[in-house]
């Protein structure tokens, strides 16, 4: 129950993040990737998500059974960790995709 409040509450963070240091007028979600694409659709607007510190949100694999971990790091500007894209909308709800990890992978859980 733990790993679910404080998985809820990084998703809470992200979106907060993403919707609230953008501009809504100038914030726009992609269209979902097709999960068998090894690459990403041309239209994809990418973002990077800045946390409290100057730190951005970065994705990596912990080995772990094929798990995901965010992190907080100064990112260059050139790392694919650091970017994400968000599809959907208020309606249906919102994914986060990281470039870094391929259309395949959606931050979620199951």
């Amino acid at each position: 129950m733990k790993r679910l409040k404080l998985f809820l509450g990084l998703v809470a963070a992200l979106f907060m993040a993403v919707t609230g240091s953008v501009d809504a007028q100038t914030f726009t979600t992609s269209t979902a990737p097709d999960p068998s694409a090894t690459k990403w659709p041309a239209e994809t607007k990418w973002y990077k998500m800045k946390i409290d510190g100057g730190k951005y949100i970065t994705l990596s694999q912990t080995g772990d059974h094929g798990s995901l971990r965010l992190s907080a790091t100064s990112a260059e500007n050139t790392d694919m960790r650091a970017l994400w894209c968000v599809t959907g909308d208020s309606a249906n709800g919102y994914l986060f995709y990281n470039m870094a990890a391929g259309p395949s992978a959606v931050l979620g859980m199951t």
